[in-house]
């Protein structure tokens, strides 16, 4: 069902989709959740139910931490030369082309959208939109953040961390990897080495608290799904890569018996999201998981979703702004949804043109130089 190997899978972007709109579903609800409540006065199940998906807001965003590793494992795995050799320039080239067009326009979104809006100036200092630029933003709930995000735009904590991630790959591999023995050189061991990374980084955060390692906290969501990806396919590897997922979960809740830590909870529920989407990897065959794939409304959910996954980087970093601007404008319920349904069927087409403006643009400058060396 999944693997390193091949074109884009609909899962990853059904996955993509849906983790998206848990995030957007949990922050309608901090904006309109007295609406919410309101509209569903009659209706306990679905105060249940709308509550329950909100308070899916963390895993959602560890969701997102491990596919996005699964989704850098088949980037690097189709750069991969025949003799094994990866262009790591190529690969920077091709992950900024996918991340900064978006990015950049969600700077300037949130800038425009909260202009009129009441915020403390640290939110629209220049220092603050300088370390946005530079990806040094943690978010505004860790205590002693260095960078804030920019104009209250809460979600783009996330895609510092990723964007960090995608830059210590090419390290791993040229630095770090060279002085690793052959013999110790297997997905396993890659596993627990990454398993130890983000309680190391919590204690070192909590004995000597710095900012620049918060980074690294959460990064063993991220290399848990880079590496079963190259190991999926293949049943006892996959079987012992989730076995260590496993352990090092347990371990990481028998230390938050002794160490308090939000970070710590949310590295929990992250390994706890990789575990489960492991087993599910792992329990593809089978003949009741294929059947409910194939059922029609789950079949049409799951394209629905995919197209939804197609944009979820934009739907991701430019929801925020445009909540905060409704309901400051008191809009009402019904026409927020309407524009929020908006920008999420318009948001795969943004993404798609915001690459492709940037693909003109690298084209044109290409035959610039081109010219010009001529």
């Amino acid at each position: 069902m999944l693997s390193p190997v091949g074109s884009r899978y609909i899962y990853l972007d059904a996955g993509r989709g849906l983790a998206a709109l848990v995030v957007l579903w949990h922050h309608v609800t901090v904006f309109y959740g007295k609406a919410l409540e309101r509209l569903f006065a009659d209706y306990a199940v679905l105060i249940k139910a709308s509550a329950l998906v909100s308070e899916l807001n963390v895993e959602a965003v560890m969701f997102f931490f491990f596919i996005s590793g699964w989704s850098i494992a088949i980037s690097v795995c189709r750069l991969t030369l025949p003799n094994g050799k990866t262009p790591w320039v190529t690969y920077l080239r091709h992950r900024a082309r996918r991340i900064l067009p978006i990015y950049w326009f969600s700077l300037l979104w949130s800038f425009a959208l909260t202009a009129s809006l009441a915020m403390p100036d640290q939110a629209r200092s220049l220092l603050t939109l300088l370390g946005n630029l530079a990806f040094l933003q943690t978010s505004a709930a860790v205590p002693g953040s260095l960078v804030i995000p920019f104009a209250g735009n809460g979600p783009l904590w996330s895609l510092s961390y990723e964007v960090w991630y995608y830059l210590a790959l090419p390290v791993l591999y040229l630095a770090v990897l060279p002085m690793v023995p052959p013999r110790l050189r297997s997905h396993e061991m890659a596993m627990i080495s990454a398993m130890l990374i983000g309680p190391v980084a919590i204690c070192l955060n909590w004995l000597l608290p710095n900012p620049l390692l918060q980074f690294a906290t959460l990064w063993p969501v991220w290399l848990a799904g880079y590496i079963f990806a190259w190991a999926a396919g293949e049943r006892a590897r996959e079987m012992r890569c989730i076995t260590i997922i496993a352990g090092g979960l347990l371990m990481l809740l028998a230390m938050s018996t002794v160490l308090r830590s939000a970070t710590l909870s949310t590295l929990c529920a992250g390994l706890g999201v990789a575990a489960a989407i492991a087993c599910l990897v792992i329990l593809r065959e089978l003949a009741p998981l294929q059947q409910f794939l194939r059922f029609k409304p789950i079949a049409l959910t799951i394209r629905a979703l995919a197209r939804t996954g197609h944009g979820s980087y934009s739907l991701y970093i430019l929801h925020y702004p445009l909540l905060l601007l409704l309901a400051g404008m008191d809009v009402g319920l019904a026409s927020a949804a309407l524009v929020v349904l908006g920008l999420v069927l318009a948001s795969p087409t943004i993404e798609t043109m915001l690459q492709q403006a940037t693909a003109r643009m690298s084209l044109f400058s290409g035959r610039v130089r081109s010219a010009g060396q001529a």
